[in-house]
């Protein structure tokens, strides 16, 4: 009877385990499985060893030798899923970027509802700066599962990159939702709310995330520059010096705070920042965004480099071409120059943006300097 109760159960189990492994491992199109090598023919055991090799190869740091592992693995089983992920994986960590999304669409092509491929997808196409693809696979993600905070602060950032600020608000608030603690997040919304210019917002975000963590460096920059675009230039200096006191080194800071130091007259001061300026990182992560541009344009335009700053200026309307305050400047820049054409197409184009953000303020501004400009005499 136990013989016979240990013969049952032995063939219960071949019954049953092949239906429960194919519910846990995804499937190819002709409803094979890309594991389990070593019990099928000697080339996918090959593939499984050489894929062993790989990682062991990838674990020491040796990632063209690992990546040629896995090129080995994938030739003996082209299907062979996890040497396609892996060696993505290795790809994007070297910056293979391109390699990265080849082998990223070839694993959904074998299996397409795969979440943590699309939202590595999703990252190298930022890394890219291929943003209109960034938010089509994060979307994708979501689609499958809508509470990846991760991916939808992916989203976000790449629709501020796109210009969509209002969209990336939404995502932003979704997040903020579920973690309403989430610093960072708060100082991204901010900077998306000052973009359309929100500006009370943007600060309510600013304030909150310091808040929550008054040794955030970036942020205290970030409250700065928006400060110095209002025109709060000790606000901005104190902004920008416990942004260097926490550990700032971007060149932002430094070109905030020359900035300020230029329109309070100390210009010696200024220039000191200048130096400092130009001797840091520009940008975050080495990926300067549009409120980079136009600081740097404003030093530029401060110590009269005209040329570097109208290229600067430029640089931040491509990144954000709803900028009323870089088109303000630009203008006023081709005032001084004299391309009087290129001077009132900007300056028209900076009132309607502040017309339309309800700052009237600024919009009287650009439009007296149109009327002035119109109203003097042509060469």
């Amino acid at each position: 009877m136990k013989h016979s109760l240990i013969i049952w159960f032995a063939g219960f189990l071949l019954w049953v385990s092949p239906a429960v492994y194919a519910h846990s491992v995804p499937r190819t199109e002709d409803g094979t499985t890309p594991v389990r090598l070593a019990q099928v023919d000697r080339g996918r055991y090959e593939a499984q060893q050489r894929f062993n090799e790989a990682g062991a190869k990838a674990d020491r740091g040796d990632y063209a030798g690992a990546i040629a592992d896995y090129n080995e693995a994938i030739r003996l089983y082209p299907q062979y899923y996890q040497a396609l992920g892996k060696r993505a994986d290795t790809r994007l960590k070297i910056e293979d970027l391109q390699g990265a999304v080849a082998d990223y669409k070839a694993m959904l092509r074998v299996y397409p509802n795969d979440i943590g491929v699309y939202h590595n997808l999703a990252k190298a196409y930022f890394k890219l700066k291929n943003y209109p693809d960034t938010v089509i696979y994060t979307g994708e993600a979501l689609n499958r599962n809508p509470g990846m905070i991760d991916v939808r602060q992916l989203r976000a950032r790449a629709l501020v990159r796109q210009g969509e600020f209002a969209r990336a608000v939404a995502d932003y608030n979704e997040i903020l939702q579920n973690q309403p603690e989430e610093a960072a997040v708060l100082a991204d919304r901010a900077r998306a709310y000052q973009r359309l210019g929100d500006y009370p917002r943007a600060f309510d975000d600013f304030n909150a995330a310091l808040q929550l963590n008054p040794k955030l460096a970036d942020v205290y920059a970030y409250r700065a520059a928006m400060r110095l675009d209002q025109g709060s230039n000790l606000a901005a200096l104190e902004d920008g010096d416990q942004a260097i006191k926490q550990g700032e080194k971007t060149a932002l800071i430094y070109f905030v705070q020359g900035n300020a130091r230029f329109n309070l007259g100390q210009a010696a001061q200024a220039e000191a920042a200048y130096r400092e300026g130009e001797a840091s990182p520009f940008g975050q992560a080495a990926d300067p965004d549009d409120f980079d541009y136009k600081l740097r344009a404003d030093a530029r335009l401060n110590q009269k480099r005209y040329k570097e700053a109208l290229a600067d200026y430029t640089e931040a309307l491509k990144l954000n071409p709803s900028y009323p305050e870089a088109y303000f400047k630009r203008g006023s820049l081709r005032v001084t120059i004299e391309d009087r054409a290129g001077a009132i197409s900007d300056l028209r184009q900076a009132r309607q943006l502040f017309t339309g953000r309800g700052d009237t303020l600024n919009a009287k501004r650009a439009e007296t300097l149109l009327v002035k400009l119109q109203a003097a005499p042509t060469s």
